[in-house]
């Protein structure tokens, strides 16, 4: 079963510019809201502030702020996805791997000038006791490599 992005990446993903057609999305609760039907709490219109809901719908980041003040949006791909989007759009490689039993690492190989075949790596960064911990963190940290 392929893991998605959590929320930190997500949000990532829109402010560096993620707008790939994605099989889900994050919304974020940005209020408190009870549904009418339901005073004592819950239905299907009511959610608490800061809650955080994975839609199983298509979606595509917006390029423009929204000015719905209830919620906020995030695309929510695949690790997989993710890391073939910082591969082909930003070249950037995230490399996983395991030296011993329940210890991962990553490493972030990057090129310093567009689409060239020099590429520069970065410390190694392990103990991740799974392969998806490990590389949603190199994911992560290839994310925040990126100048808008």
């Amino acid at each position: 079963m392929e893991s998605y992005v959590n929320l930190e990446t997500a949000k990532l993903l829109k402010e560096k510019g993620f707008h790939e057609m994605t099989n889900g999305y994050l919304v974020e609760y940005l209020i408190d809201q009870v549904d009418e039907e339901y005073p004592e709490g819950g239905g299907p219109f009511g959610f608490t502030k800061g809650e955080v809901e994975f839609v199983p719908m298509t979606h595509i980041n917006e390029n423009e702020e929204s000015d719905n003040q209830a919620y906020e949006t995030y695309s929510c791909p695949t690790l997989s996805v993710l890391q073939k989007w910082l591969r082909e759009i930003h070249n950037i490689i995230v490399r996983v791997d395991c030296a011993v039993v329940n210890d991962w690492w990553y490493q972030i190989a990057y090129s310093p000038k567009e689409k060239t075949n020099v590429y520069q790596q970065t410390d190694l960064s392990g103990n991740f006791k799974k392969y998806e911990e490990a590389l949603g963190e190199g994911l992560r940290h290839a994310l925040k490599m990126i100048n808008n």
